[in-house]
């Protein structure tokens, strides 16, 4: 009877440390995934920000009549996509 006690709790120890194993790794993997994802996000926002103050600086350009090869390259952005910003 006594050896059966011992067994069901140590049976009940291992179940409990498992659980408890598997929700620290979960939890832990999901806390690298959130700050991946706002370390990713935070670098694509600060490269689509680049790109806006690039065309915006190459639309202000434009309107100041200087050449669109100029403007390429100062810019980098390439004469194609200054001319889409002229617009028609």
């Amino acid at each position: 009877m006594r050896e059966t006690a011992v067994r069901e709790s140590k049976r009940e120890g291992e179940e409990e440390g498992l659980r408890k194993g598997l929700k620290m790794g979960r939890d832990e993997g999901i806390e690298i995934g959130v700050e991946k994802g706002r370390e990713e996000g935070l670098q694509e926002g600060l490269q689509e920000g680049e790109k806006n103050g690039e065309r915006k600086v190459a639309r202000a350009l434009l309107g100041k009549g200087i050449a669109i090869d100029i403007i390429a390259e100062s810019s980098g952005l390439s004469e194609e996509q200054i001319r889409q910003l002229a617009g028609p």
